[in-house]
């Protein structure tokens, strides 16, 4: 019997595995989600400055200073999101990796818990 409790003890330790690797994992996805719609706002406001006819026709130093830094900016963010994407590939293997110990350590105490 104490073998059968200790698999279940160290189901329970796979499955708190399991559960801080999808932690990571949403947080990775989140961080990736907040990149994207950082991105998004950027581009939005460069084709605001862009589509009004008035702001295209004076085109001060000021608009002009601003496109540079948002495209700046814009590399910026798409490093950050390619790194951002990195982790959260990794975070997904981790996940994978986690949850599937889970499952075998799971189907390991079923079949010692039915002899």
């Amino acid at each position: 019997m104490t073998k059968a409790r200790n698999l279940k003890r160290l189901t329970m330790v796979t499955e708190t595995g399991m559960n801080a690797a999808l932690l990571d994992l949403r947080a990775a996805v989140d961080a990736r989600g907040a990149i994207d719609e950082h991105i998004a706002e950027l581009d939005q406001m460069r084709l605001s400055i862009l589509s009004d006819p008035v702001s295209e026709a004076i085109l001060s130093g000021a608009d002009q200073r601003w496109l540079v830094w948002a495209e700046q900016e814009r590399r910026h963010l798409n490093a950050a999101l390619a790194r951002a994407r990195v982790a959260e590939a990794r975070a997904k293997t981790a996940a994978a990796k986690a949850f599937g110990r889970h499952q075998a350590m799971q189907l390991v105490v079923e079949k010692r818990l039915r002899r």
